[in-house]
């Protein structure tokens, strides 16, 4: 979640007590990773401040990352959610809004929350391609996200929202979700992890609320990417 500042990687058969192959050492507050396996590239959000670092995949120790988005015109704000679209060569960052510099006392803001959009090979402080955001999009400090690379579409764990959401990878401003999930067949309770799987035609969801018989309970659930419950 968003106090990680290392990444473990293991082996594909690890079980058991098994010791990492090898550890990336990132800074504190990271979330969400994302792989581009063509270039082989690794992607990593990072909270506070707020930053997407690409580092290469087989990175280890205190290798410094291969380029940083950052920077005032980039939009990120409270960095969470990340997923690489790499047929389209689109890199889509989810914000929660909370900003300031930690040095300058009453520099807080707030602003809406957004996904914003880049391109693959985006550096420094680049501005976004476009950016999601406004009433009508319904985001609420969401959690990760998932991309479904045949259609483009994307898909997010709306945590404080208790829904997951679709949108076009095209998208811009401040649109309608294409699909919403959300409702109290659904079972959803602060969704905050998220997965499609495009040869099932399902998404996957794990929640962190409570269960409908109030118990505190971890689960995940599988939505046919088609229907909209609840």
């Amino acid at each position: 979640m968003d106090t990680a500042d290392s990444i473990f990687v293991f082996p594909a058969n690890a079980k058991d007590n098994a010791e990492p192959s090898r550890i990336l050492r990132i800074p504190h507050r990271g979330f969400q990773l994302a792989v581009d396996e063509e270039k082989q590239e690794l992607y990593s959000t990072n909270q506070y401040p707020p930053r997407v670092l690409v580092f290469r995949k087989n990175a280890a120790g205190s290798e410094k990352p291969l380029r940083i988005i950052e920077g005032p015109h980039t939009g990120l704000a409270d960095v969470h959610g990340v997923a690489v679209d790499t047929q389209r060569k689109l890199v889509f960052v989810g914000n929660w809004g909370n900003a300031s510099d930690y040095k300058v006392a009453g520099s807080g803001k707030h602003y809406p929350p957004s996904i914003t959009v880049y391109s693959f090979d985006a550096s420094g402080d680049a501005a976004p391609l476009r950016t999601i955001q406004g009433p009508k999009t319904q985001l609420n400090w969401m959690g990760a996200m998932s991309l479904d690379p045949a259609t483009g579409n994307l898909w997010v764990a709306n945590d404080v929202g208790g829904s997951v959401l679709m949108f076009r990878g095209t998208d811009n401003g401040d649109v309608v979700p294409t699909q919403i999930i959300k409702g109290n067949k659904t079972a959803l309770n602060h969704p905050a992890g998220i997965a499609v799987d495009t040869k099932n035609k399902e998404v996957w969801v794990l929640r962190n609320g409570l269960s409908v018989d109030g118990k505190w309970r971890r689960r995940t659930h599988p939505y046919h990417p088609q229907r909209t419950p609840g």
